[in-house]
């Protein structure tokens, strides 16, 4: 339905499934490519394009969009919330190369392969310092923000050599190898994972590595050892030998058996095919080998699909106007566009500029390139003029769970539910705190509106409070209500109100207070801890 997956829908590590399916779905239409079935091989190959969807030119990285086209707010690429945010172990600094089938899809957001070393090389460079209250242990092994302790950084190193600078790659695989790696009891950097640690040893140390899964590729690099035998499951031995490794880090030529190499990479059949492996090596890089880009290994097309537009702006709620300015992450795509909820058409205006919008209305955004009319996605983007009061939060809400607007607290729109549909902001281990300005009008009741799920730790809240001043600095209470938890985990979940009544008052100031559980009742599984509340409205009368 969307090309991507929106966290909103899927308020967890949306990136990282959605640029692991992408991998997965490329390695399935290998198989169906093998077996001959056109229709599912073009079906996978499409959707292994689809992780561009999740790509942000405006910030260079990978970032979480919900199913409104709008990127997650606020945005930390060194952030992390582990196990409750857009990645998975992981943040927007590693999560960004993890798009091994597609690596010159992935150079073409960019801008250009200048651009894209340019922000490799800053990978290794930038402070290592990863920020939040909940990170990750699994970052770990740190060159910058490279983590070698964890997966999804593994392939990185060998992304230079893809891009016609394999000696950066020599340099960066052998400090690894060098550093990160003993027979100690902590001599692995990381989580082994089912191996991955070792095997990316066992295979760099040989001098070649298996870049992306699906793909029978493996990119060459120096081998750490002068000579290595590999005793090959068919019965053949494959021989692999180094002039000197430990003083000549660069590769000069590759021969195997009396051919000569210039790609950089061989094929698991040559492999398998055993014999030997000959690297001629250099003390100093060899700036001619490996540099063009007919070396690389094979990159899935970045002409599969056009992604849909996609806005920066917030197109939701508005006072007086909004500039909307559309993006789309395809090289000669256009965008066309229409506000009245119809669908764009090639007589649709064709977006030029920032559109102006007024008034409430439905934006509808094509995107598309020449001769590739059946691949065309769409994005609604919805404007709502603002019905309610200025409002000033006091705390923060967690940042999965936020409001794009502290407005939509008293836009009028009630929601009802999921709790993860964007209607609703979070607030976890610390109290809500907003301040509503009525301007001066008269009110005599305040409601709270909520939602309840226990199983993902949402309750209700503990007490709900609401003040009133004249000048916005001294506050008077106005009335106030204790809370009960309502039954147990399967009683009591869903969209909640709370209502406080009290004698009418002309007060400009408003200010609600609800307090979080910070212990969770003794019968949920998180007994003790803190818990989430809920809220999406304000409602004053």
């Amino acid at each position: 339905e969307y090309g991507y997956i929106p966290f909103d829908l899927h308020p967890t590590q949306s990136i990282a499934y959605d640029l692991e399916y992408a991998v997965a779905d490329y390695a399935i239409a290998q198989v169906a490519k093998k077996l001959g079935k056109k229709e599912d091989y073009e079906y996978f190959n499409d959707r292994a394009s689809w992780w561009k969807h999740h790509y942000d030119k405006g910030s260079g990285y990978m970032r979480g969009k919900d199913s409104k086209g709008n990127w997650r707010e606020p945005f930390n690429p060194y952030g992390i919330a582990h196990m409750a945010d857009d990645y998975c172990e992981g943040n927007g600094w590693q999560y960004t190369w993890l798009v091994p089938h597609d690596f010159k899809g992935l150079v073409s957001c960019f801008g250009s392969k200048d651009a894209f070393l340019t922000k490799l090389d800053e990978l290794f460079t930038v402070s290592s310092v990863v920020e939040g209250q909940e990170t990750s242990p699994d970052i770990s092994g740190l060159i910058g923000q490279y983590a070698h302790g964890n997966e999804p950084s593994h392939h990185i190193l060998y992304f230079y050599t893809m891009a016609g600078q394999p000696w950066k790659t020599a340099d960066k695989v052998r400090e690894v190898l060098s550093t990160m790696y003993s027979a100690k009891p902590d001599g692995l950097s990381g989580n082994e994972d089912v191996g991955q640690m070792s095997s990316w040893y066992i295979l760099s140390s040989l001098g070649f590595y298996s870049v992306c899964p699906g793909s029978n590729e493996f990119v060459l690099t120096t081998p750490l050892f002068d000579e290595a035998v590999i005793k090959l499951a068919n019965g053949k031995t494959l021989t692999i030998k180094a002039n000197d490794p430990a003083k000549n880090m660069y590769i000069k030529d590759v021969v195997l058996n009396g051919e000569k190499i210039d790609m950089n990479y061989i094929t698991y059949d040559q492999i398998m095919n055993g014999g030997e492996l000959v690297y001629t090596l250099a003390a100093e890089p060899c700036m001619e080998r490996g540099v063009a880009p007919e070396t690389a290994p094979y990159s899935l097309t970045d002409e599969v699909i056009v992604p849909a537009p996609y806005t920066d702006a917030q197109t939701y709620l508005f006072e007086g106007s909004v500039d909307v300015a559309l993006q789309v992450n395809a090289e000669g795509a256009e965008i066309r566009y229409t506000l009245d909820g119809s669908e764009p058409g090639p007589d649709s205006p064709l977006y030029t500029e920032p559109i102006e919008i007024r008034e409430d209305c439905t934006l509808k955004a094509k995107s598309d390139r020449p001769g590739m009319g059946d691949r065309i996605w769409e994005k609604n983007f919805s404007a709502h003029k603002a019905m309610g009061r200025p409002v000033n939060t006091l705390t923060a809400p967690h940042p999965n769970y936020t409001f794009s607007c502290p407005d939509l607290l008293t836009d009028g729109l009630v929601g009802e539910g999921p709790y993860n549909s964007g209607d609703f902001a979070g607030w976890y281990n610390q109290p809500f705190a907003a301040v509503v300005d009525m301007g001066g009008a008269e009110y005599s009741e305040v409601t709270l509106s909520t939602i309840v799920f226990k199983y993902d730790w949402i309750i209700n809240a503990k007490n709900f409070t609401v003040y009133a001043s004249e000048d916005g600095e001294t506050f008077t209470e106005l009335a106030r209500m204790d809370i009960k938890v309502e039954g147990q985990m399967d009683e009591g979940n869903g969209c909640k109100d709370y209502t406080l009544k009290f004698q009418p008052t002309s007060a400009r100031y408003l200010k609600v207070i609800a307090e979080c559980h910070t212990e969770l009742p003794s019968w949920h599984p998180g007994a003790g801890k803190p818990g989430f509340l809920f809220i999406d409205e304000i409602i004053v009368k």
